[in-house]
């Protein structure tokens, strides 16, 4: 017998439904969700234009926006979340095999040994 459980239903009027309830009100269900959190990285670019003098420096602009110099450094700034939501099992695998054209099936129980960050709760 839970003697937990049996002095939960003496002494609280809605037990069963604060079973996964802590002392203080907490949630400590142990269910997990899937959050797609979506991001975009940015980068400092600089590039390097040799031109005439007597060229407006708008030649210069022009020339990285047709993508016709080599970069002559980069810098990384980080990312940024750009939306983040729920998804489920099966969004999930749709959503990679869409992002992954060269992949043709993949399990979700594979997705979540390679792919999936699981939050480690024992290290807090």
């Amino acid at each position: 017998m839970d003697y937990k459980l049996l002095q939960q239903d003496l002494t609280e009027l809605n037990s069963d439904g604060n079973r996964e309830r802590g002392r203080y009100g907490e949630d400590v269900s142990k269910k997990k969700n899937l959050v797609l959190v979506e991001t975009f990285a940015t980068y400092r670019m600089r590039y390097m234009i040799e031109q005439y003098e007597s060229e407006p420096t708008e030649y210069a602009l022009d020339t990285v926006t047709n993508e016709e110099a080599e970069e002559f450094s980069q810098l990384y700034l980080g990312e940024q979340i750009s939306s983040h939501r729920v998804v489920s099992k099966e969004e999930c695998v749709k959503m990679y095999l869409e992002d992954n054209n060269f992949v043709n099936d993949i399990s979700y129980k594979r997705l979540k040994k390679h792919c999936i960050h699981a939050i480690d709760y024992d290290e807090e």
